[in-house]
């Protein structure tokens, strides 16, 4: 568990910083609360990819689905920002910076190949969720079954 923590630790720092670093010409203040408001909104959005991953899971108890999804959905809302925040953030700017119909277009363009390549990840990501509890109930299950 302490290497899971650690790595997500890490994640987060690289998340915030590549992203602060993307966001060149806004105010500090500004910068801080767009990266808060994306990480909730990535987070919000994992959230409802764990519960829909977890339909036809069940859990013994409500402290072991508690204890995966705090996990799994921490982890997975450091590697969702990993993978959008920091190029939205730089489209976001070069859109901002523009000035012409041509590179907006193009920026814009960007921006719905983006968003179509996170929703199709996405998809995978709930297979992935789900086979990720499945493997984490095996284990729980052997490591009971050792202790009896």
């Amino acid at each position: 568990m302490t290497l899971i923590i650690i790595i997500t630790v890490i994640l987060y720092i690289v998340v915030i910083g590549w992203t602060w670093n993307n966001l060149a010409d806004i105010s500090k203040i500004k910068k801080i609360v767009v990266i808060f408001i994306e990480v909730i909104v990535i987070y919000l959005l994992t959230i409802i990819l764990f519960n829909i991953s977890k339909i036809e899971i069940n859990y013994e108890s409500n402290v072991i689905e508690s204890s995966v999804k705090n996990t799994i959905v921490i982890l997975f809302t450091g590697l969702n920002a990993l993978i959008i925040l920091p190029y939205l953030n730089k489209q976001i700017m070069t859109l901002k910076e523009t000035k012409t119909e041509i590179n907006s277009r193009k920026v814009m363009k960007k921006l719905v190949i983006l968003l179509v390549i996170f929703i199709i990840c996405m998809f995978f990501e709930c297979g992935y969720m789900k086979d990720t509890q499945r493997g984490i109930l095996k284990v729980h299950q052997v490591r009971t079954q050792q202790i009896k």
